[in-house]
């Protein structure tokens, strides 16, 4: 029941996450000087989702293991992660609230102004730093419960 749950948050996540790149890519075309570290978002961003859909694959494959042979080994590593997939969320939530936020001027937008990178380097490298954990927490659940 744990890995069904864990399954629906991974999925909300995944969702969340494309909206976060979506944004960050919007930011990407439109903002100046800080091109270096929108690509080091973007590529981190990327990664961690890419993580995230080999967890949600895996999970879908014990569901099948378990409804074939009524006694599916349990996949502890990943279906604990829980607490871990609700920072990850918070995280995304707040660099998405940081980047919406200053979509909110339509008018210099349609004057064709570019947006202005809502975040200090130092607030990307936090965050990039974060996303990295995340990931590498989410990897290692995924190594220990395929093996």
């Amino acid at each position: 029941m744990e890995a069904l749950a864990t399954a629906a948050s991974i999925v909300s996540i995944v969702d969340l996450a494309a909206k976060v790149l979506g944004a960050v890519y919007k930011f990407s075309i439109s903002a100046r000087g800080c091109k270096t570290i929108i690509g080091s978002l973007l590529e981190e961003l990327t990664a961690v989702g890419t993580t995230l859909d080999g967890l949600r694959r895996r999970l879908a494959d014990h569901r099948l293991e378990y409804s074939i042979r009524a006694t599916g080994d349990p996949i502890p590593h990943i279906s604990q992660l829980s607490m871990t997939l609700q920072d990850y969320e918070k995280t995304l939530g707040t660099i998405l609230t940081k980047l919406e936020s200053s979509f909110g001027n339509k008018v210099l937008s349609s004057m064709g102004m570019r947006l202005r990178w809502p975040l200090r380097e130092t607030e990307v490298i936090v965050f990039i730093s974060r996303l990295s954990r995340y990931r590498q927490t989410f990897e290692l659940a995924l190594q220990t419960d395929t093996a």
